[in-house]
């Protein structure tokens, strides 16, 4: 089965710091083997959004909804359960989190389509990664419901070809082919091996359930995204600051501000800065129509809210971004999955030395952080974990959010009627009018 969220679900910093060594690796977050049977309550940074299940970022281990549990539960096998709770501790009764005590391993031919291994220094977790993974039979428990390394479930074929699909609307099954010996690098081979094994249900296969992110990742379209960042009649809805009204609201127009494309070095320098890293070609193309964008300015004026900045500011910012660091630039990194060396800032709060940055290697690869110059230490869990999904979170409702408590508009920046000259306003929610 596959699991059509394009984020993992967030759990909260303190948790993940709370749990490293203690039931996760430090280093690849997988889950600390000899765990087993002790369930493991999870803090999530906000409640999921109706998934039937879904992995928890840096955790280990999954979440999965009670109806889905339900059916699920007479096959489950040497799975625990445990529970989930919110940012205010609140207990989040419709979900449980879950994980297995024997985990399969998912294989690939060397050769196969973005192939590559990974295998951890610390816990000694070996990986591969493909977008046609396979399994062994040897490396199959008794049991119809298994999970990877990464937290996805797994269905046997017998038991996929009995689920209720329908059922769980966002959720659609994945073959992954079950074989008898490991495929080699011999091309042919492997796609015809990849070819017969991919039949209707019956056969001998696996339906996934939340494959990787990353194995499904393609170019997002530039189009779209600018669509998206630049909507025909959008508006921040505003209270007024400092006044306890909070029935009455108004409406600041806003627009979009689309500089001009960047040039063919330029762009040259985002490839260079970027290198090998997930998504790349994504940020490419959108920078090729527009080197930086500025949102959430008010009609007629160049004072936008959040920037994505211009390839040639990069660098620039990066060492504003680290004059910040006063225990210093290695402290500010120490323990994290990624280094002073991986990060890029590519979009800045106005007003605040606030950034979002790019990591360009190791497991966060592809991935928007966040820091915030008040915070100590930097995050460890993403904002977003693409192009796409920055852009998603930064044009949703509770855009605001990420405002910082910084960004004021004037009333005359209101439309009618408007609020008694001189009355800052603060937005609360970005709505984009319908035509």
């Amino acid at each position: 089965m596959d699991q059509r969220s394009e984020e993992y679900t967030l759990p909260l910093s303190f948790w993940v710091r709370e749990q490293r060594s203690k039931t996760i690796c430090p280093n690849c977050y997988k889950l600390k083997s000899g765990l087993y049977p002790q369930a493991v309550d999870v803090f999530l940074s906000e409640r999921p959004r109706q998934l039937s299940c879904d992995g928890v970022f840096h955790a280990g281990m999954g979440i999965i909804r009670e109806d889905l549990l339900a059916v699920l539960s007479p096959h489950l096998k040497d799975f625990v359960l445990g529970r989930c709770f919110d940012e205010s501790g609140a207990l989040i009764s419709e979900y449980r989190s879950i994980y297995c005590r024997n985990r399969i391993r998912l294989r690939a031919a060397p050769n196969a389509p973005n192939y590559s291994t990974y295998e951890c220094n610390v816990c000694g977790l070996t990986a591969e990664l493909s977008d046609s993974p396979y399994v062994l039979r040897k490396d199959l428990p008794d049991s119809e419901v298994f999970e990877s390394s990464i937290a996805c479930l797994f269905l046997s074929g017998d038991l996929a070809a009995r689920f209720p699909w329908k059922q769980f609307g966002d959720l659609k099954p994945i073959v992954i082919p079950v074989l008898d010996a490991p495929l080699g690098s011999d091309a042919d081979e492997a796609d015809q091996s990849m070819r017969a094994l991919h039949v209707p249900f019956g056969a001998e296969y696996l339906a996934s359930i939340g494959q990787s992110r990353r194995a499904k990742e393609s170019p997002a379209n530039a189009a779209e995204l600018i669509k998206k960042l630049n909507p025909h009649d959008a508006v921040l809805v505003c209270e007024i600051v400092g006044s306890n009204d909070r029935e009455t609201e108004h409406e600041v127009p806003v627009r979009t501000i689309l500089e001009a494309g960047a040039e063919p070095e330029e762009l040259e320098t985002l490839r260079n800065l970027l290198g090998e890293m997930p998504g790349t070609l994504s940020w490419e193309q959108l920078y090729a129509k527009h080197n930086g964008i500025g949102l959430f300015s008010p009609l007629n004026e160049t004072e936008p809210a959040i920037v994505l900045l211009p390839v040639n500011c990069w660098l620039e910012e990066k060492g504003k971004m680290f004059g910040w660091f006063f225990e210093g630039v290695e402290a500010a990194f120490e323990g994290l999955p990624y280094g002073s060396d991986d990060v890029i800032p590519i979009a800045a709060l106005c007003y605040s030395p606030d950034r979002w940055f790019l990591v360009t290697s190791g497991p966060n690869a592809g991935m928007v952080h966040f820091w915030g110059h008040e915070d100590s230490p930097m995050e460890e869990t993403p904002f977003a974990e693409s192009l796409e999904a920055f852009i998603s979170r930064l044009t949703g409702e509770n855009a605001p959010d990420y405002f910082g408590g910084l960004i004021r508009f004037k009333a005359a920046q209101a439309r009618d009627p408007k609020p008694e000259w001189g009355t800052e306003l603060r937005a609360v929610r970005y709505v984009v009018k319908q035509k």
